[in-house]
């Protein structure tokens, strides 16, 4: 006795992806178990974006490695977020190993998160950790360090052909190579400098030095739109370079950790000179500073925004 084909088979993509966007997980669950064909589109959905986090991250590279490659193919997002405080004694080199090869087992994979980088994930890792990535088809890049740790030896670069980059850098300079951690964010960005759309850069080290000449991503000026970037120093001749650098941006954001003291092209009267006038500004940005006798204050942190 041969058996009819799903109602649903011949539906457009369209009208499939009306349905299933709504369901909650557990509904499209139910949903996969009605046929091979429902099953097949729902896999599209249940697994789309997964996230590895808190201190058990390391169970779930486990499960997954041995998945079905269908699963694999339907993962498009990957998060990544490492607790704060790790516990090495719960896992070990192989657990970080195995989670480079289940990344780079997903080959839809467009966008990925890395929100955390502790022992888990260290410079050491990061060569291996974006390798990992080039079979994949990654479009979209968040990496936020929150560690004040050297940079490794020898530098080495970041994947290629991104759409969407967002880079909190805090790493430090190689105690044999001064500059060694501007370089090594400079080596990170620029394989993808031609196709960049967005970009955000908050540079954040332990102490105000050095920063990226922007002048070096102008080969980003023909396709970047939107840059948000984050200033260590006092400099804030910083905005010329951005409007020579980046002549298409419809969207402009700019912070500094540390208020620009006297003169400023910000609050000077006369008029700006780059093409994008600005239209909205966001209230200033709260932090906390050492005070007398070893407390501290809020300031407030002056936020340029502009708007094309």
């Amino acid at each position: 006795m041969s058996r009819s084909p799903s109602p649903l088979y011949g539906l457009p993509p369209e009208l499939l992806a009306k349905i299933m966007e709504p369901l909650t997980t557990q509904d499209r669950i139910q949903f996969s178990l009605t046929s091979r064909f429902a099953r097949d589109v729902a896999f599209q959905y249940i697994f789309n974006d997964i996230c590895f986090a808190g201190r058990g991250w390391f169970f779930k590279p486990r499960n997954t490695y041995h998945v079905n490659t269908d699963l694999k193919a339907a993962v498009r997002s990957v998060r990544l977020q490492f607790p704060s405080v790790d516990l090495p004694q719960l896992h070990t080199t192989n657990d970080r190993t195995l989670l480079f090869k289940v990344l780079s087992s997903f080959p839809n994979l467009q966008s990925l998160e890395c929100l955390s980088t502790t022992t888990v994930l260290t410079p050491t890792d990061l060569p291996t950790f974006f390798s990992s990535l080039k079979p994949t088809r990654l479009s979209s890049l968040t990496l936020r360090t929150d560690q004040h740790t050297p940079v490794a030896l020898p530098l080495f670069s970041g994947p290629s052909g991104l759409k969407k980059l967002y880079i909190t850098w805090s790493f430090s300079d190689a105690p044999s190579d001064p500059g060694s951690s501007i370089a090594q964010l400079y080596a990170l960005v620029k394989p993808s400098l031609s196709t960049l759309v967005a970009l955000e850069i908050q540079h954040r080290p332990k102490r105000p030095g050095m920063e990226l000449d922007l002048r070096l991503l102008k080969p980003a000026g023909d396709t970047l739109r939107s840059f948000e970037y984050t200033i260590s120093t006092l400099d804030d001749g910083v905005l010329e370079i951005i409007a020579e650098t980046f002549p298409n941006l419809s969207t402009l954001a700019v912070e500094w950790c540390h208020p620009p003291m006297g003169h400023s092209v910000l609050w000077d009267p006369s008029p700006p000179t780059w093409s994008s006038q600005p239209t909205t500004r966001s209230p200033p940005k709260s932090t906390s500073t050492a005070g007398p006798g070893g407390g501290t204050r809020e300031v407030d942190v002056p936020v340029c925004c502009f708007e094309g």
